[in-house]
């Protein structure tokens, strides 16, 4: 049976909201000035964890009192986000306004930012449904059909967006299927803590392994000392060599060049072979930053939480260098293997702790990857122990394969459920 046979009728969102404003950004939170009020200003940003935070990062802001009568949020209302989207993530998100949004610090009132945009809707329509079908009209992907603007910054058609054809049941049918969505997400969500949840345990899994690795446990040591034929060495007593990646201005980036890996090529200590840039260089720069089977890249700039990271190159991988923010190590008498599972243990701690801090990014340098310490297994150990962690990682990788495949699903689900909600499906 049809929407229409079910005595549902299509109407454009422009007839089912009573106020379309766009949000006032205002002046900063010391601003002084009587007719002025602080408020919390609602941004793209909080969207990201809006189930969770609901608003709670909202910025502070001093606003004019005659815009605040007009601007400011209550209960039902909708913010739909109208600029800043890009490629991967079109503008057009919605966001409810609820009780748990505007009790956190009561004392100051909502607005939103001028990068969205307020609807408010009428009677005719409940809240809860025209969010829940917005948001269903955002993962069809239709949403895409009412952007303008550059690639790397899109602005919603709010004027044409407001066409768009909203399905409306009787009110009391509206509040049935609200309803029966928020008791199959209210599973869906337990199912989703419960996965990333686990995904948790296996990286503290993850640390465990590496952490027994290094103290010989994987190799039959049982005490808790290191074992007696084990020493305390340091990287640099192993370095053939370090040398930072080369720099080169735009002009020289083209499609056919040579590959250049990026820090954000190194992940879980190996190479992510993804959004590769390419340079144009002579031969003798390729020979001297070419990355080679066993060479350790290591990241040198980044954020705190980051810098250190690293990756080893493996065989069969395309001819290429690194940039200026990676430091190539290349090692002799040891494994490399094994020296990439000690950083990707041990990296973030050591270099917190040693980094310096420039214009908000940290930074490490060869020195302080020369003097790094490291447990050293004989030679003929360390094979052993390089395996002893591929086989515990692997059947990390294949479980958190398995997660990742449910989340989806379960994403999946989620759509599935808005769907046969707005075909009048859902029983």
């Amino acid at each position: 049976m049809s929407n229409k046979e079910n005595g549902w009728a299509y109407k454009p969102l422009s007839d089912l909201i009573v106020l379309a404003l766009g949000g006032d950004w205002g002046k900063a939170e010391d601003f002084e000035d009587p007719d002025y009020t602080t408020v919390h200003c609602l941004r793209g940003a909080e969207f990201k964890n809006w189930k969770v935070e609901k608003g709670a990062s909202a910025a502070k802001r001093k606003i004019k009192n005659s815009s605040l009568e007009k601007r400011r949020l209550i209960e039902g209302d909708l913010l739909v986000e109208i600029s800043g989207g890009g490629p991967d993530q079109p503008v057009g998100r919605t966001v409810l306004i609820d009780k748990e949004v505007l009790n956190h610090r009561p004392d100051l009132p909502k607005v939103s930012t001028n990068f969205l945009r307020l609807i408010r809707p009428s009677g005719d329509i409940n809240p809860k449904f025209l969010d829940l079908y917005l948001k269903y009209f955002y993962f069809t992907g239709e949403v895409v059909k009412y952007q303008a603007g550059s690639n790397n910054l899109r602005n919603l058609k709010f004027k044409e967006y407001i066409t768009i054809p909203i399905p409306v049941p009787l009110l009391s049918e509206q509040q049935r299927i609200v309803a029966k969505i928020e008791e199959l997400f209210s599973e869906l969500d337990a199912g989703v803590v419960s996965l990333n949840k686990a995904k948790e345990q296996l990286k503290i899994y993850r640390q465990a392994v590496l952490k027994a690795a290094f103290e010989g446990k994987l190799t039959g040591n049982t005490s808790k000392n290191l074992p007696s034929n084990w020493k305390e060495l340091t990287i640099g007593d192993f370095a053939v060599s370090m040398k930072n990646g080369i720099y080169k201005p735009k002009s020289f980036y083209n499609e056919n060049g040579t590959a250049c890996l990026r820090m954000y090529n190194i992940q879980d200590g190996q190479i992510r072979w993804y959004d590769i840039k390419r340079m144009s260089l002579s031969d003798g720069e390729i020979e001297e930053y070419q990355l080679l089977p066993g060479d350790i890249l290591v990241n040198r700039v980044n954020s705190r939480e980051l810098v250190g990271k690293s990756a080893i190159i493996r065989k069969g991988l395309e001819q290429c260098v690194y940039e200026s923010k990676n430091i190539r190590l290349r090692l002799e008498n040891i494994d490399p293997e094994y020296v990439n599972y000690w950083l990707l243990f041990n990296a973030t701690r050591y270099f917190n702790m040693n980094a310096q801090q420039v214009v908000g990014m940290a930074s490490i340098n060869q020195g302080q990857i020369s003097k790094m310490p490291i447990p050293v297994a004989p030679e003929t150990q360390q094979k052993s122990v390089v395996q002893e962690i591929e086989s515990r990682m692997s059947l990390c990788d294949n479980i958190e394969q398995t997660i990742e495949q449910e989340l989806k699903q379960s994403e999946a689900l989620r759509q599935s459920i808005l769907k046969k909600a707005f075909e009048g499906k859902l029983n």
